[in-house]
This record gives C-alpha cells, sequence and structure tokens, in this order.
C-alpha cells in the first residue's frame, strides 16, 4: 500500500488504490484522511462524505467536506443530522448568513440568529426573529433603529401587554412610557 507521502510525490493511480480496499467505508476514511494533503476530484470527497453520512457519522462526513472547502454541504450534512448550532455556526463562517439565522432558530438560539441577521445589514429579519422568539421589546428597539415606527409603536403595545399578563407591571409602565404611550 502507497502512503501519503509516495501519493504525494509519485503519480500513483488513487482509483487502484482506493479499489483494492474492501469496503466503501474504508475508501471514504482513505480520502477523508488524503483531504487538503492530495489533489482529489470533488466526485471521491462527494463519495467520501457520502459514505459516512450513510453510516450515519454525520461529525466525520461534515469534517471531510469543510477540510475540502464544501462549506456548503457541510451545512446539509450538519442539517440533516439535525446538528443545527453547528450547522449555523458553519454557516455564519462561510458568509451564509440567512441559511445561520435560520439554523440558529431551528436550535432555538433566537439572540445569535437576531445578532447574525443585525450584522449582515437584515433588519426587518432581525425584527422577525425577536418577534418569534417573544422579545417583543427588544423586536421594537430594532424596528425603531431601522427606522420602522409603526412597526415599533405595534410591537411596543404587545410587549406592555405582555408584561401587564405577566404581572410585570414596572416593565409594562417602563416600556409605555419608552414608547410614548401615555394611556397605559
Amino acid at each position: 500500500m502507497a502512503s501519503v507521502r509516495e501519493i504525494m510525490t509519485k503519480k500513483v493511480d488513487l482509483e487502484k488504490i482506493l479499489d483494492i480496499l474492501s469496503s466503501d467505508e474504508a475508501r471514504g476514511h482513505a480520502i477523508s484522511q488524503l483531504v487538503g494533503k492530495v489533489d482529489l476530484s470533488a466526485q471521491q470527497i462527494e463519495r467520501a462524505v457520502d459514505v459516512y453520512e450513510n453510516a450515519g457519522r454525520f461529525r466525520d462526513a461534515a469534517a471531510t467536506a469543510l477540510n475540502a472547502g464544501m462549506n456548503e454541504r457541510a451545512v446539509e450534512v450538519y442539517e440533516k443530522a439535525g446538528s443545527f448550532d453547528a450547522a449555523a455556526d458553519t454557516a455564519l463562517k462561510a458568509g451564509m448568513n440567512e441559511r445561520a439565522v435560520e439554523d440558529y432558530e431551528k436550535a432555538d438560539r433566537f439572540r445569535d440568529a437576531a445578532d447574525t441577521a443585525l450584522k449582515a445589514g437584515m433588519k426587518e429579519r432581525a425584527v422577525e426573529v425577536y418577534e418569534k422568539a417573544g422579545r417583543f421589546d427588544t423586536a421594537a428597539d430594532t424596528a425603531l433603529k431601522a427606522g420602522m415606527k409603526e412597526r415599533a409603536k405595534g410591537l411596543y403595545k404587545r410587549a406592555v401587554e405582555v408584561y401587564e399578563k405577566a404581572g410585570w407591571f414596572r416593565d409594562a409602565a417602563d416600556t409605555a412610557l419608552k414608547a410614548g404611550m401615555k394611556e397605559r
């Protein structure tokens, strides 16, 4: 069997070596070890990712994809595995902001989702995330900063209602005053 050094320095037929291996998993493992060290085709790397994925080894599948620079594929693997935290973090690093926001939401990391949306200039999206999380006061503050005055007014009103229902009258009063709601 040829070593990695031999494969890198000589023109060894990688496909012949891979054919010698007894299983798809062994071939997938061999390819994952060579990612970034030798010139592999996208098809070979995809095959290794698929083998790991089909075996339920999602972490190995995603790591192989990441090592090969296949960020979107790694995000897909994490999503398929239900690892939305890892999918969101990977998407964010790859500049896939909307995808990161969606995956942060699925992971119940609403603050990270909103922060990501704000940093990417997606102010409306950030307001939606805060609203979906029930953080009407923060959604209103964000809407106000983004120039969405009517939307902010409605969100402040909802925040006051939530605070009143919860018996948090001081918070309700503070939010009402902040919003200019004198009738409360």
